[in-house]
This record gives C-alpha cells, sequence and structure tokens, in this order.
C-alpha cells in the first residue's frame, strides 16, 4: 500500500512537470525495456523507469522512499520473474501498462497516469509477489 501511495502521488507530479526531455528519457528505457529477454535488465529498467518517474515530481522524499521500496522489492521481484511461468506474457503485459503510464504523463493528464500507475503496481504484485 506504501508503495501505490507513494507511486500515485509521483504520478501526479510527474504529470505536472513532464517535458519532451523527460518524455524521451522514459521513452528510451521503455524501448530497451521492450527489447531485452534478460529478467535481470528488465528489473533494472523497470525500477529505473519508476524512479525516473518519482523524481520528475522534484519531490526527493517521494523519489527516496521510492526507491527504499524498489531496492527492497528487487530481487523478489527478480526471483520470481526469472521462474515464473509466462514470463514472457507478463513482460509484455508490463511493457504495455508503462507505455500507457507514459502516455498520460505526456498529456499532462495526473489522475490518470495515478490510476494506470496503481493499476500496474497491484497487477504486477499479484503475478508475482502473491
Amino acid at each position: 500500500e506504501t508503495r501505490v501511495v507513494l507511486e500515485r502521488a509521483a504520478a501526479v507530479a510527474a504529470a505536472e512537470n513532464c517535458d519532451e526531455k523527460t518524455v524521451a528519457e522514459l521513452e528510451a528505457m521503455l524501448h530497451e525495456m521492450r527489447e531485452t529477454q534478460d529478467a535481470a535488465a528488465f528489473n533494472r529498467l523497470d525500477t529505473a523507469f519508476h524512479v525516473a518517474i518519482a523524481g520528475i515530481g522534484a519531490n526527493r522524499l517521494v523519489r527516496d522512499v521510492t526507491v527504499a521500496i524498489r531496492e527492497a522489492v528487487a530481487r523478489p521481484i527478480l526471483d520470481a520473474e526469472r521462474v515464473l511461468p509466462g514470463w514472457e506474457a507478463l513482460r509484455q503485459q508490463l511493457n504495455a501498462e508503462h507505455s500507457a503510464i507514459l502516455e498520460a504523463l505526456r498529456a499532462g493528464d495526473g489522475d490518470l497516469a495515478a490510476d494506470r500507475c496503481e493499476a500496474h503496481i497491484r497487477q504486477a504484485h499479484r503475478a508475482l509477489l502473491p
């Protein structure tokens, strides 16, 4: 629940502060996530994507706590990704969800970005950390 609250707040703030350079950086991360087949690389990029969103809003506390939470769950998520049947299908779904979050940020729609972040986090946790 803490992660959901933080990332919702981060998404709203990011939508208000997102510029073309930031969108391009997030797009580059998404491109790498789509291209990689390696679970560890995907995990690093996934973490970087969420931390980058938290950093866009310029709230250091939200960013720092997001980093701490992501670091705490990174290993269990990676372990699950490596053994999960259907990992490729889930990876594609996560990529689609990341793209939808970015589209909301690009549009400056903080509420939509927050809703999409929450749905993404909850779905990922159901699949990877039941």
